[in-house]
């Protein structure tokens, strides 16, 4: 299974070439412009810059490329460098420094750095393809980070999968990850974790942060789904024989036009006649925007135990046409990992604060087993206005609350809820109260949009800024509202950058007309309960897939949608 022998490389080269703990006796940047730079300067200075990579010195810690440079190469990081910081230099109104290699097979990653301790700040990564082969993954996984890292301000597209962590500790914060591709492809029936690709990042150890990235179309054509889409923004990959991942974070994320937004799954067990669950637990998913991008998450109880993992002040929105449209979550228990059944316990997932609005789409309704408390799901957007900025928007900002919003002073007090999705204070000194969704309406600003807190985890030295995506709106900051504009270049200073405007992908599908809605309709939580406005002939029906059942035609019919369910992971490590 691919994460298997990912974290055990990671885990053996962390072991084996881990950084010494004796300081470094002087920090040395050093400087490569691929335009203007001559190989036969020092690379100690801006107006000495080297032009190539080959020639960055031995002595350095830092290593910055200019903006506007491209190097058609992987950044080369070699596991006895001294050079734990990349980042750049240069006009900030200049595209980042782009590592791009045409895709073909095997090409191989962008950027490895398996020994981790390192930062990587404001790059432009593209092209990593692996050969359809699941031994072979790891060539079409752009970046690969060991533990203790930061991926911050930069972008990555074009590859089979965006980011894969391999330890603990690691930071990714204000990247911009789009237009991935399916790896690994088969026909209907396989083990769904045999095959994959189209992954924004996968968090494959604990105590990672995942925090105001953007994926935007994470999600390609897959046969084995029955001609739907794989990939998804989000997973967490649990290692085998009842490993646990505890302590994730994924918070203040744009996700759009992806195939889910979050999943959960273990690898195969070593012992496959008598196969041990993995678990995850304690870990918080909370302020993401997800439009378009099918499910809130898939999880695959097949394979893996889940404990204390929360939910809390979310917006998920689908309109009609979107990817998954109607399925808020899949419980699957059906072969995954080569383990079945399994379930949710009492205490495995919590809904609290969460906004979920069907435009034109009908919603299944959440499994009862789920904790709920304060969550607002509308079923009809056409027969209740869920009071957004822009209900048929593409961009993050659109889904911003407007005075008469039912999600108004609606929620529960959550004393970790502080800054809601544009860094206002949460809750509105105002009121008190807090909102539910993502957004807090009418709240002052604590910090810049699309930026993290101040004395947040930027890193690296004297920080680069964010990255600016031209024609697409940027990375989410506080420009580039609209589509085809360049977002602003971010911040710098301290790492913290934080990289501009909301990524616009094109707009958002058609609504359609929408059944009639009957109105709040009470749908009793364990703590609290969820309203739901409910459109006239709604199912009811809840997405536990593959319980009692088999992979009949009927269930592949019924289910269809929901079958792009899971991934990635080889069956031998």
């Amino acid at each position: 299974m691919t994460c298997v022998r990912f974290a055990f490389l990671g885990a053996a080269v962390l072991a084996i070439l881990a950084p010494s703990s004796v300081a470094l006796a002087q920090e040395v940047t050093c400087y490569v412009d691929s335009v203007l730079g001559d190989d036969s300067k020092d690379g100690l200075s801006e107006a000495n810059a080297v032009k190539t990579q080959e020639k960055i010195g031995k002595t350095c810690t830092a290593v910055r490329f200019k903006r506007g440079s491209e190097f058609n190469e992987p950044v080369k990081i070699g596991y006895t460098s001294k050079v734990k910081y990349f980042g750049n230099y240069g006009d900030a109104s200049l595209p980042l420094p782009r590592f791009v290699i045409p895709r073909s097979p095997n090409n191989g990653s962008m950027l490895q750095a398996y020994q981790g301790g390192i930062t990587v700040d404001g790059l432009y990564l593209s092209g990593s393809q692996s050969d359809a082969n699941m031994r072979n993954l790891g060539n079409g996984i752009c970046v690969m980070m060991g533990g203790n890292s930061k991926l911050i301000n930069s972008e990555i597209a074009d590859c089979d999968i965006g980011i894969m962590l391999t330890g603990t500790g690691t930071l990714v914060q204000n990247n911009y990850v789009h237009d991935l591709h399916v790896s690994v492809d088969a026909a209907p029936g396989v083990d769904p974790n045999v095959v994959g690709g189209a992954e924004g990042i996968f968090i494959n150890g604990s105590n990672n942060e995942v925090a105001y990235n953007s994926f935007i179309n994470c999600s390609n054509y897959a046969e084995w789904t029955g001609g739907s889409c794989d990939g998804g923004a989000t997973e967490v990959s649990v290692g085998a024989d009842g490993a646990e991942v505890t302590g994730v974070k994924v918070h203040h994320n744009y996700s759009y036009n992806s195939c889910g937004f979050f999943e959960i799954a273990s690898v195969f067990s070593t012992d496959r006649e008598n196969p041990v669950r993995g678990k995850f637990t304690n870990s918080e998913f909370y302020n993401n925007v997800t439009i378009d991008s099918g499910w809130l998450h898939l999880l695959q109880v097949a394979n893996t135990d889940m404990h204390n993992i929360r939910w809390e002040n979310n917006t998920l929105v689908q309109h009609k046409g979107s990817l998954n449209q109607g399925i808020l979550m899949v419980v699957y228990t059906s072969v995954a990992s080569g383990m079945s059944g399994g379930q949710l316990y009492e205490d495995s997932i919590y809904w609290t604060n969460n906004l979920f609005v069907a435009d034109g789409v009908n919603f299944m309704n959440p499994d009862s087993r789920v904790n709920q408390s304060n969550n607002l799901i509308i079923k009809n957007a056409s027969t209740q206005n869920p009071g957004f900025a822009d209900l048929k928007g593409s961009n993050a900002s659109d889904y911003d609350l407007v005075a008469g919003s039912p999600a108004i002073d609606g929620g529960k007090l959550l004393a970790d809820r502080t800054l809601d999705f544009l860094n206002r204070a949460m809750p509105d000194p105002t009121s008190g109260i807090p909102d539910i969704g993502a957004f807090e309406y009418n709240s002052p600003q604590v910090e810049p949009p699309g930026q993290p807190p101040v004395g947040g985890s930027g890193g690296g030295p004297a920080g680069t800024g964010g990255a600016t995506i031209a024609g697409s709106g940027g990375a989410r900051g506080s420009g580039g509202a609209s589509g085809g504009t360049t977002g602003p270049s971010g911040a710098g200073g301290s790492g913290n950058g934080g990289v501009g405007g909301d990524p616009a992908a094109g707009g958002a599908a058609g609504s359609g007309a929408g059944g009639q809605g009957s109105g709040g309709e009470a749908a009793g939580g364990s703590s609290g309960g969820t309203a739901i406005a409910q459109g006239a002939g709604d199912s009811g029906c809840s997405c536990r897939l593959g319980e009692g059942q088999g992979r009949s035609a009927m269930w592949l019919g019924l289910f269809g949608l929901a079958l792009l369910v899971l991934r990635r992971r080889s069956e031998h490590g």
